[in-house]
Protein backbone atom coordinates (compact mmCIF):
# COMPACT_ATOMS: atom_id res chain seq x y z
CA UNK A 1 0.00 0.00 0.00
CA UNK A 2 2.99 2.49 0.64
CA UNK A 3 3.73 2.16 -2.96
CA UNK A 4 0.96 2.52 -4.03
CA UNK A 5 1.03 6.19 -2.23
CA UNK A 6 4.08 6.62 -3.22
CA UNK A 7 3.01 6.31 -6.73
CA UNK A 8 -0.24 8.49 -6.02
CA UNK A 9 0.47 10.96 -3.72
CA UNK A 10 -2.54 11.91 -0.95
CA UNK A 11 -2.85 14.05 2.18
CA UNK A 12 -2.55 11.88 5.64
CA UNK A 13 -6.06 11.58 6.09
CA UNK A 14 -6.80 10.21 2.69
CA UNK A 15 -4.27 7.43 3.26
CA UNK A 16 -6.43 6.32 5.88
CA UNK A 17 -9.52 6.66 4.30
CA UNK A 18 -8.01 4.70 0.93
CA UNK A 19 -6.59 1.97 3.11
CA UNK A 20 -9.79 1.09 5.75
CA UNK A 21 -11.53 0.21 2.41
CA UNK A 22 -9.06 -2.52 1.53
CA UNK A 23 -10.38 -4.15 5.19
CA UNK A 24 -12.50 -7.50 5.41
CA UNK A 25 -14.00 -10.04 7.24
CA UNK A 26 -11.83 -9.81 10.34
CA UNK A 27 -9.94 -6.76 9.57
CA UNK A 28 -12.76 -4.92 8.92
CA UNK A 29 -14.78 -5.13 11.97
CA UNK A 30 -11.74 -4.99 14.18
CA UNK A 31 -11.65 -1.40 12.31
CA UNK A 32 -15.11 -0.61 12.85
CA UNK A 33 -14.72 -1.31 16.95
CA UNK A 34 -11.39 0.59 16.80
CA UNK A 35 -12.73 3.62 15.34
CA UNK A 36 -15.89 3.13 18.28
CA UNK A 37 -12.91 3.47 20.99
CA UNK A 38 -10.81 6.83 19.02
CA UNK A 39 -11.30 8.76 15.80
CA UNK A 40 -7.98 8.02 13.87
CA UNK A 41 -7.36 10.58 11.35
CA UNK A 42 -3.56 10.65 10.79
CA UNK A 43 -1.80 8.01 8.58
CA UNK A 44 1.08 7.83 11.87
CA UNK A 45 -1.26 6.68 14.35
CA UNK A 46 -3.23 4.64 12.21
CA UNK A 47 -0.53 2.48 11.32
CA UNK A 48 0.89 2.71 15.42
CA UNK A 49 -2.53 1.04 15.82
CA UNK A 50 -2.44 -1.89 12.69
CA UNK A 51 0.81 -2.67 13.92
CA UNK A 52 -0.05 -3.07 17.46
CA UNK A 53 -2.95 -5.22 16.12
CA UNK A 54 -1.15 -7.12 13.22
CA UNK A 55 2.34 -7.22 14.48
CA UNK A 56 2.95 -7.76 17.99
CA UNK A 57 6.19 -7.10 20.04
CA UNK A 58 7.15 -10.54 19.61
CA UNK A 59 6.72 -10.56 16.13
CA UNK A 60 8.74 -7.03 15.13
CA UNK A 61 11.47 -8.43 17.12
CA UNK A 62 11.64 -11.62 14.81
CA UNK A 63 11.52 -8.83 12.02
CA UNK A 64 14.32 -7.06 13.35
CA UNK A 65 16.62 -9.50 13.72
CA UNK A 66 15.60 -10.98 10.39
CA UNK A 67 16.90 -7.17 9.21
CA UNK A 68 20.29 -7.09 11.30
CA UNK A 69 21.71 -10.00 9.47
CA UNK A 70 19.68 -9.80 6.08
CA UNK A 71 22.40 -10.46 3.34
CA UNK A 72 21.88 -10.47 -0.65
CA UNK A 73 23.24 -14.17 -0.73
CA UNK A 74 21.86 -15.66 -4.02
CA UNK A 75 19.07 -12.87 -4.39
CA UNK A 76 19.00 -10.59 -7.25
CA UNK A 77 19.87 -7.18 -6.37
CA UNK A 78 16.08 -6.47 -7.20
CA UNK A 79 14.55 -9.18 -4.94
CA UNK A 80 17.56 -8.15 -2.51
CA UNK A 81 15.88 -4.28 -2.51
CA UNK A 82 12.62 -5.33 -2.09
CA UNK A 83 13.24 -7.73 1.35
CA UNK A 84 15.19 -4.32 2.85
CA UNK A 85 12.21 -2.61 1.97
CA UNK A 86 9.92 -4.80 3.59
CA UNK A 87 12.02 -5.11 6.45
CA UNK A 88 13.25 -1.72 6.97
CA UNK A 89 10.04 -0.49 8.04
CA UNK A 90 10.28 -2.86 11.49
CA UNK A 91 13.97 -0.53 12.21
CA UNK A 92 13.25 3.06 11.89
CA UNK A 93 14.56 3.82 15.01
CA UNK A 94 18.10 2.38 13.92
CA UNK A 95 17.28 3.84 10.21
CA UNK A 96 17.16 7.31 11.12
CA UNK A 97 19.05 8.69 8.17
CA UNK A 98 19.36 8.17 4.48
CA UNK A 99 22.91 7.96 4.48
CA UNK A 100 22.67 5.29 7.27
CA UNK A 101 20.22 3.38 5.20
CA UNK A 102 22.43 3.26 2.18
CA UNK A 103 25.30 2.39 4.10
CA UNK A 104 23.34 -0.91 5.32
CA UNK A 105 21.73 -2.05 2.01
CA UNK A 106 25.51 -2.03 0.83
CA UNK A 107 27.10 -3.97 3.64
CA UNK A 108 24.67 -6.74 2.92
CA UNK A 109 25.45 -6.39 -0.94
CA UNK A 110 27.01 -9.50 -2.70
CA UNK A 111 31.28 -9.15 -2.22
CA UNK A 112 31.52 -8.64 -6.00
CA UNK A 113 28.96 -6.08 -6.11
CA UNK A 114 30.07 -4.42 -2.86
CA UNK A 115 33.41 -3.61 -3.75
CA UNK A 116 32.65 -2.43 -6.56
CA UNK A 117 30.31 0.50 -4.94
CA UNK A 118 32.36 1.08 -1.73
CA UNK A 119 35.08 2.73 -3.81
CA UNK A 120 32.12 5.30 -5.15
CA UNK A 121 31.54 6.44 -1.96
CA UNK A 122 27.80 7.02 -3.48
CA UNK A 123 25.65 9.13 -0.98
CA UNK A 124 22.27 8.41 -1.11
CA UNK A 125 20.31 5.13 -1.04
CA UNK A 126 18.87 5.73 -4.62
CA UNK A 127 22.35 5.83 -5.97
CA UNK A 128 23.46 2.66 -4.05
CA UNK A 129 20.52 0.89 -5.62
CA UNK A 130 20.63 2.31 -9.48
CA UNK A 131 24.81 1.23 -9.26
CA UNK A 132 23.97 -1.69 -7.38
CA UNK A 133 21.75 -2.61 -11.22
CA UNK A 134 24.43 -1.58 -13.21
CA UNK A 135 27.27 -3.61 -10.96
CA UNK A 136 24.93 -6.38 -11.85
CA UNK A 137 23.62 -6.29 -15.14
CA UNK A 138 28.26 -5.64 -15.84
CA UNK A 139 28.87 -8.89 -14.01
CA UNK A 140 26.53 -11.26 -15.62
CA UNK A 141 27.41 -9.95 -18.90
CA UNK A 142 31.24 -10.93 -18.15
CA UNK A 143 29.98 -14.56 -17.03
CA UNK A 144 28.11 -15.04 -19.80
CA UNK A 145 31.08 -14.34 -22.11
CA UNK A 146 33.24 -16.81 -20.03
CA UNK A 147 33.00 -19.84 -22.19
CA UNK A 148 33.36 -18.02 -25.10
CA UNK A 149 36.48 -16.91 -24.25
CA UNK A 150 37.76 -20.12 -22.92
CA UNK A 151 37.05 -21.35 -26.43
CA UNK A 152 39.09 -18.68 -28.34
CA UNK A 153 41.79 -19.95 -25.57
CA UNK A 154 41.98 -23.58 -26.20
CA UNK A 155 42.01 -22.97 -30.09
CA UNK A 156 44.58 -20.20 -30.08
CA UNK A 157 47.08 -22.48 -27.26
CA UNK A 158 46.26 -25.46 -30.39
CA UNK A 159 47.56 -23.82 -32.89
CA UNK A 160 51.00 -23.00 -31.32
CA UNK A 161 54.20 -24.52 -32.96
CA UNK A 162 54.73 -28.03 -31.76
CA UNK A 163 51.18 -28.95 -30.45
CA UNK A 164 49.54 -31.72 -33.61
CA UNK A 165 45.98 -30.84 -34.67
CA UNK A 166 44.03 -33.84 -33.56
CA UNK A 167 44.02 -36.18 -36.17
CA UNK A 168 41.15 -37.05 -38.60
CA UNK A 169 39.93 -40.41 -39.45
CA UNK A 170 38.34 -40.92 -43.08
CA UNK A 171 36.18 -43.86 -43.00
CA UNK A 172 35.05 -43.97 -46.16
CA UNK A 173 36.75 -45.80 -49.29
CA UNK A 174 39.35 -44.08 -51.11
CA UNK A 175 41.86 -44.88 -54.03
CA UNK A 176 45.91 -45.98 -53.36
CA UNK A 177 46.56 -42.63 -54.04
CA UNK A 178 45.76 -40.86 -51.16
CA UNK A 179 48.18 -39.80 -48.45
CA UNK A 180 48.91 -42.43 -45.87
CA UNK A 181 48.26 -40.16 -43.03
CA UNK A 182 44.41 -41.73 -44.05
CA UNK A 183 44.77 -44.64 -43.49
CA UNK A 184 45.90 -48.19 -45.51
CA UNK A 185 43.66 -49.49 -47.94
CA UNK A 186 42.13 -52.27 -46.67
CA UNK A 187 41.98 -55.43 -49.73
CA UNK A 188 38.79 -56.30 -48.84
CA UNK A 189 37.79 -52.53 -49.65
CA UNK A 190 37.84 -49.33 -47.93
CA UNK A 191 39.96 -47.99 -45.23
CA UNK A 192 41.96 -48.93 -42.27
CA UNK A 193 41.25 -46.25 -39.84
CA UNK A 194 44.42 -43.85 -38.17
CA UNK A 195 44.78 -44.74 -34.65
CA UNK A 196 43.96 -41.60 -32.54
CA UNK A 197 46.01 -42.54 -30.07
CA UNK A 198 49.24 -43.68 -31.93
CA UNK A 199 48.88 -42.29 -35.19
CA UNK A 200 49.34 -45.49 -37.50
CA UNK A 201 47.03 -47.21 -39.14
CA UNK A 202 45.70 -50.69 -37.63
CA UNK A 203 42.70 -52.71 -36.24
CA UNK A 204 41.79 -53.45 -33.05
CA UNK A 205 43.01 -52.22 -29.74
CA UNK A 206 46.32 -50.19 -29.69
CA UNK A 207 49.19 -51.67 -28.04
CA UNK A 208 50.40 -48.64 -26.99
CA UNK A 209 47.36 -48.12 -24.74
CA UNK A 210 47.96 -51.84 -23.40
CA UNK A 211 51.81 -50.96 -23.18
CA UNK A 212 52.11 -54.75 -25.51
CA UNK A 213 55.37 -55.01 -27.84
CA UNK A 214 54.56 -53.26 -31.40
CA UNK A 215 56.15 -56.26 -33.09
CA UNK A 216 55.00 -59.42 -31.05
CA UNK A 217 52.12 -58.17 -29.01
CA UNK A 218 53.12 -59.19 -25.78
CA UNK A 219 53.55 -57.69 -22.42
CA UNK A 220 56.50 -57.04 -20.34
CA UNK A 221 59.16 -56.17 -22.84
CA UNK A 222 59.41 -53.02 -25.64
CA UNK A 223 59.75 -52.92 -29.28
CA UNK A 224 63.62 -52.74 -29.21
CA UNK A 225 63.66 -55.77 -26.64
CA UNK A 226 61.46 -57.59 -28.55
CA UNK A 227 63.08 -61.43 -28.94
CA UNK A 228 61.79 -61.65 -32.31
CA UNK A 229 63.18 -58.31 -33.59
CA UNK A 230 66.67 -59.96 -31.92
CA UNK A 231 65.94 -63.44 -33.78
CA UNK A 232 65.04 -61.38 -37.16
CA UNK A 233 68.10 -59.22 -36.83
CA UNK A 234 70.28 -62.40 -36.54
CA UNK A 235 68.75 -64.39 -39.10
CA UNK A 236 67.38 -62.21 -41.92
CA UNK A 237 65.99 -64.60 -43.82
CA UNK A 238 63.84 -66.33 -41.08
CA UNK A 239 60.17 -65.17 -41.68
CA UNK A 240 58.60 -62.53 -39.16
Amino acid sequence: MEKIFRALPCTKRQKVTFAKFTFKDDAQEWWLLTLEKEDIVTWARFLEVFYEKYFPDSLREQKAVEFIHLRQGTMTVAKYESKFTQLAQFMTYVIFTKARKAKKFEAGLDPKIKDMLEVLKLPTYAAVIDRAYITEKGIKALRSREPNQKKQFWERDNRRPGIAPPKRVNMGTTSSTNSSNQGLTNPKGGTIPACITCGRSHWGQCRQDTEACFRCGQIGHLLRDCPKLTSSTANPSAPV
